[in-house]
């Protein structure tokens, strides 16, 4: 768990803003539920076919580059304790980007998406 301490950056504010936690975590979820729908999913007997089409790889490339540089800034930030504005003013517009990549398979969960953006830019 991280300590308040650590969740304070020298200006006084907190990076990780835990009142919008709960709806970071909402989003993984939906994020997560999306992936699983659209996707094969393989037994022992079979191979059962996903519920919806694949999500095209430029698409899931978006959204493993946003995520994959959102985790960076966590282990970042929990190493150092300091808010980086310009590294999440960067997460801030690869998430937009995710979410644009992803409003013809869920267009609720984009627009979740685009509008985390004051998560990270605020």
């Amino acid at each position: 768990m991280i300590t308040k301490q650590k969740q304070k950056s020298k200006s006084g504010s907190s990076p990780l803003k835990s009142g919008n936690g709960k709806e970071w975590l909402s989003i993984l979820k939906s994020l997560e539920t999306l992936l699983a729908s659209h996707t094969p999913q393989e037994t022992a007997l079979a191979i059962i076919p996903a519920a919806l089409p694949p999500i095209d790889k430029a698409a899931l490339a978006t959204i493993d580059a946003a995520y994959a540089a959102t985790l960076r800034y966590y282990i970042a930030l929990l190493e150092h304790a300091q808010a980086d504005p310009r590294a999440q003013r960067h997460i801030s517009r690869l998430w937009q980007k995710a979410g644009s990549a992803l409003r013809r398979y869920d267009a609720s969960l984009a627009q979740r998406l685009k509008a985390g953006r004051h998560f990270w830019s605020g």
